[in-house]
């Protein structure tokens, strides 16, 4: 019989809920300006995960300092390959499929580089965050600290984005790119911004997962199932689609861990989930958007008939 601790897997699951946030936020927001999946985008998280070893065990700044190394250079990196790579691509009218494959290409050169300088060896950031236990449920700082960071984020990103020109902006561009620049919103200023958040996000999401995991150079590559799904779920583009989305996986992947356990499965088979809900949404806008077309044209049809 498989013991359930109701509150050790809903802990889990805002602890796995903060990850994909982290991940995810970046790459729905450059996704709403821009119209095409950055798939380079976990490459960020990889790279602040190496800051944060770096910051730990190398130059011993501390994990505080480890976090800020990671925000400034994850997002520095992300502005420059805005700039040097993706705006010049759209300057010249590149299609989504050429976009697509830049950013594939993009973050494959990434993760490489990434290898060849701090090799495949398996790292730990060497920073104790002592476990905590509170009756049944056992955590570390370190969780505690994830879900504070991706909440406190959430809602400064929610201020931002109802409170300040710059968020107005955002949504401008996102909902009507047009009308927004005839306005005199400068698309180019924003979209830098844009990028800067959502890669230097991924770093910190980076620094916290590869605490409390291992660094690898694969490591953002592992997230990249999880954070397309939460972004097709919650909506490419929708910020608050994400959040939702997020806690939605998060709490699915947990709690199938007792019933694989009772099936006597392989617990790493809760991330099929993320393979699941692509496929799931995908299937269901598709056959959704071929009902709507056979409604119309049948109302159409009935529309003629009458006249």
């Amino acid at each position: 019989m498989v013991q359930v601790d109701v509150l050790q897997l809903l802990l889990n699951s805002a602890f796995t809920a903060s990850i994909y946030i982290l991940s995810t936020t970046g790459f729905s927001l450059v996704y709403s300006l821009e119209r095409f999946p950055n798939i380079a985008h976990v490459q960020f998280f990889t790279l602040g995960a190496y800051a944060g070893l770096l910051s730990v065990n190398v130059l011993k700044w501390g994990f505080i300092s480890g976090l800020l190394l990671s925000f400034v250079l994850c997002g520095a990196i992300a502005l420059l390959s805005y700039y040097v790579i993706f705006r010049s691509l759209k300057a010249r009218e590149a299609g989504l499929v050429h976009l697509i494959v830049a950013s594939v290409g993009y973050g494959t050169v990434l993760m490489y580089l990434m290898q060849q300088i701090f090799g495949r060896d398996i790292h730990i950031i060497q920073y104790p965050f002592y476990p905590i236990e509170v009756g049944s449920v056992r955590f570390t700082w370190l969780w505690i600290y994830t879900i504070l960071f991706a909440a406190l984020t959430s809602i400064a990103l929610h201020l931002v984005f109802t409170k300040t020109k710059i968020g107005r902006a955002i949504r401008a561009l996102s909902n009507n790119p047009p009308l927004a620049m005839a306005s005199g919103i400068n698309a180019d200023k924003i979209s830098g911004i844009v990028w800067f958040i959502g890669g230097a996000l991924a770093g910190i999401g980076g620094v916290l997962q590869g605490a409390n995991i291992r660094v690898v150079p694969t490591l953002g590559f592992e997230l990249l199932v999880p954070t397309i799904a939460v972004a097709v779920l919650g909506g490419l583009g929708s910020f608050y689609g994400v959040l939702a989305a997020a806690l939605v996986l998060g709490l699915a992947e947990n709690f199938s861990v007792p019933l694989l356990l009772y099936l006597t499965l392989p617990t790493d088979l809760r991330f099929v989930i993320g393979y699941i809900v692509v496929v799931a949404v995908l299937v269901r806008a598709t056959t959704s958007k071929q009902l709507r077309i056979r409604i119309f044209t049948s109302l159409k049809r009935r529309i003629l008939w009458l006249t």
